[in-house]
């Protein structure tokens, strides 16, 4: 009971605050001081430009992924990722890097298809389907995925840190 009272008194005094300035009732300012420096404008990517980026951030991983290359897959996976293959099974960044590595799971080809993506400052979404070929425990298999992919830009470079797919009917 305490806490809300509190709460709420604290929102009355920044109400009565407001209507004391909209009111005019309020002291002028101090002078303002002078301006700080102002650093070298960052220049703003169109919304476009940004989703070409992350498209391309996900090119580059498909082809490491089919390809097994290690080096790269370690750059653009995320440390903390979180991998959910279509049968349900969640793997780490290590998980899928060895199982990739290793020859367990074999892509042949990722083919995506009807891709979406939004763009949320450092973070984007990306949705779609694919068309996964694979070989796995000695089968080689074909089928089609409705997937979510999270990317995360940290230090200007966009890294993989989610993945979840389901599987469609055939």
């Amino acid at each position: 009971m305490r806490r809300t009272s509190f709460v709420l008194g604290g929102a009355v005094l920044a109400l009565f605050a407001l209507g004391s300035l909209a009111c005019g009732s309020a002291r002028p300012a101090a002078p303002a001081a002078a301006p700080a420096p102002v650093a070298a404008p960052v220049v703003a990517r169109s919304p476009e430009d940004v989703r070409k980026e992350v498209l391309a951030a996900d090119a580059r991983r498909i082809a490491a992924t089919i390809a097994a290359d290690v080096k790269t897959l370690g750059e653009i996976l995320r440390d903390d990722l979180t991998y959910i293959h279509s049968s349900g099974q969640l793997e780490t960044k290590a998980q899928v890097i060895d199982e990739i590595t290793s020859g367990k799971l074999k892509y042949r080809a990722i083919v995506p298809s009807e891709q979406g993506v939004r763009v949320f400052g450092d973070w984007a979404m990306v949705t779609g389907r694919a068309q996964l070929k694979v070989n796995s425990g000695g089968k080689s298999l074909g089928f089609w995925v409705r997937f979510t992919e999270v990317w995360v830009r940290s230090e200007g470079i966009w890294q993989l840190a989610a993945w979840q797919s389901t599987r469609l009917p055939d």
